[in-house]
């Protein structure tokens, strides 16, 4: 046995004073509640006292003559090595004689115990050099800053997501990772952070945050030009693993290429987690410190789960993004189907003012089911129509196209106004299918057929479920024309009543959809008796401006929100100058 190992042991009662005063510091050494190792420059144990037994496990003297690595971390050994050699190589402290550090020591079971280690050297000789290490238990303490740290970072996982998700013009993924960087970085006091997507076989780094502003980091730590393969440094290590990872000390990780980099500007710990949308990598977060931080399980596994919010938050911004370009590219081709059911201008009929108006409803982009024409049918004669078919979308198109063409196929020889909506009735029902639950069940019509070559207007009108076609002047107020009847694609045998219409000078008849009374401002519908008066109140003025004027009145109650298309067409008999 050593004469270290003796005096660990079994002191001589009756020593001279040097022996005497190794005695006295023994048993203050005994006599400490936190435990003391004492080791020589060969890393063996010389001594450990009593409280070392109650940390660690080992029996009193048990640790006597081991290596001292028996009670550091397989993990760390290497580091506590390389540690010791340079220090015995360059006498620089780092960890001697400073500030007590937090590392994890291991017991005679393999468990690990975190301990605040105060580490010295000593020369009571010339010839050999001895290191006094002092750990102090910190269990509990550790076990309520453990809680403290989960609460905390679980309080700032969910501030991230949370502030991520009240972004509604976020740019994805670059936008997301500024939040992450600035928001980790900052509150859990990191020096550096980086963020990186893989391109290719490669990680790129994609934005960078520093506490300290300016501050020269390396281009090699993460400079725009920096790629790093699969498995290579900390980032590549997350990407093939899909965890998060934690450095302790990129000095000694054989994985951390960018180490001489680091240590070059004081950067010392580092960790990293992933972001994953889609079910593959769509980011790495790597941070930095100045200080050696031992590895924090409870901040991987938060940011582990933040990374999952965040890649669900990427995905629904994505599919945000792509529902809206869809929408707008729907929009762009149904206002441009639509363009092509309907007139492309009013057409200008000697002797009348022509004026129409045009709105589908908002919110889908699909084309409306709302149309109108007019046209002429013989040298003095024209054919009004409007109509709307039931829905929206391809199908209401298509049968609005259909009704539109087969009226002007109709009105081509001028016949009576109820035979045109007889041949527009008879088209539609052989274009149904009995088993076509998208085609529309019908569609309702207003169809005016009016004469102005022998100085007059005059002419018929008939109705197939539309609303009725409303006659406005400013003497004689409103009055509906009487020509109701059933709706257009439904029976065989349908009934259109006829009436005749005549337009003195100021008379303004006036077909407009349901639109135009049908829609809703919370509880309150517009209404007909509303548009009525509306009507009532333009009588008087030209053709455009009883248009403008209905087109104003609905669009103002509703506030831009139109749950229904809207038609109007007014043709109006001028003034006699």
């Amino acid at each position: 046995m050593s004469d270290d190992a003796q005096l660990a042991e079994d002191p001589a009662p009756n020593q001279g004073p040097s022996e005497l005063s190794a005695l006295r510091i023994q048993e203050v050494l005994e006599g400490l509640p936190h435990a003391v190792v004492v080791a020589d420059e060969g890393s063996r144990i010389l001594y450990a006292n009593l409280a070392t037994e109650r940390l660690l496990g080992w029996g009193r003297g048990e640790l006597v003559g081991k290596p001292l690595t028996v009670i550091i971390p397989e993990r760390d050994r290497e580091a506590h090595l390389a540690g010791m050699a340079r220090y015995l190589l360059t006498h620089e402290p780092r960890v001697i004689d400073g500030r007590p550090i937090r590392v994890v020591a291991s017991s005679r079971t393999g468990r690990e115990v975190e301990i605040e280690l105060s580490l010295s050297a000593h020369r009571p000789d010339s010839d050999r050099e001895m290191f006094v290490g002092s750990l102090r238990d910190l269990t509990d303490r550790v076990a309520l800053e453990h809680q403290r740290t989960l609460t905390r970072y679980i309080e700032l996982a969910r501030d991230i997501t949370g502030h991520l998700g009240l972004i509604k013009d976020a740019h994805g993924l670059e936008e997301a990772a500024r939040v992450v960087l600035q928001a980790i970085g900052e509150t859990l006091q990191w020096d550096y952070g980086i963020a990186w997507v893989p391109k290719g076989d490669d990680l790129c780094p994609l934005h960078s945050w520093r506490r300290e502003r300016p501050h020269p980091l390396a281009e090699e730590v993460g400079g725009s030009s920096l790629r790093l393969a699969r498995g290579e440094g900390l980032p590549g290590r997350v990407w093939a693993t899909g965890e998060p990872a934690w450095i302790q000390d990129v000095e000694v990780d054989p994985d951390f290429p960018r180490a001489a980099a680091a240590l070059d500007h004081g950067l010392r710990s580092a960790f990293a987690f992933p972001i994953v949308a889609h079910g593959t990598l769509a980011c790495v977060v790597e941070f930095f410190t100045r200080e050696r931080r031992l590895p924090e399980w409870e901040l991987m596994a938060a940011m582990s789960t933040a990374g999952e919010h965040i890649g669900r938050l990427i995905e629904r911004a994505e599919a945000r993004r792509e529902a809206t370009a869809a929408r707008e590219r729907a929009a762009t081709m149904a206002n441009a189907l639509q363009a092509s059911l309907l007139p492309p201008r009013a057409p200008a009929i000697p002797g009348l003012e022509v004026a129409t108006r045009y709105h589908a409803a908002t919110g889908d982009g699909e084309v409306g089911g709302d149309f109108y024409d007019v046209f002429p049918t013989a040298p003095g004669r024209w054919a009004i129509v409007i109509g709307d078919v039931e829905g929206r979308g391809p199908q209401a198109a298509a049968m609005s196209a259909l009704a539109r063409y087969t009226v002007r196929g109709a009105a081509a020889e001028d016949p009576p106004a109820t035979q045109v909506l007889r041949t527009l009735n008879e088209v539609l029902l052989a274009e149904q299918a009995p088993d076509d639950v998208e085609w529309p069940r019908f569609l309702t019509a207003a169809y005016i057929c009016l004469e102005t070559a022998r100085g007059e207007v005059s002419g018929m009108a008939a109705c197939g479920g539309h609303p009725l076609p409303l006659i406005v002047n400013p003497h004689d107020g409103l009055r509906e024309l009487p020509c109701r009847g059933s709706l257009l694609g439904i029976l065989a045998d349908a009934d259109f009543a006829e009436t005749e219409v005549r337009l003195s000078p100021g008379d303004a008849a006036v077909l407009v959809t349901d639109g135009a009374f049908e829609g809703r401002s919370g509880k309150e519908v517009f209404g007909e008796e509303r548009l009525h008066q509306v009507v009532t109140n333009a009588a008087g003025q030209h053709a455009d401006g009883i248009a403008s004027t209905i087109e104003d009145a609905v669009l103002s109650f509703l506030e831009g929100e139109r749950q229904d298309d809207l038609a109007i067409v007014v043709v109006r008999v001028p003034d006699r100058p």
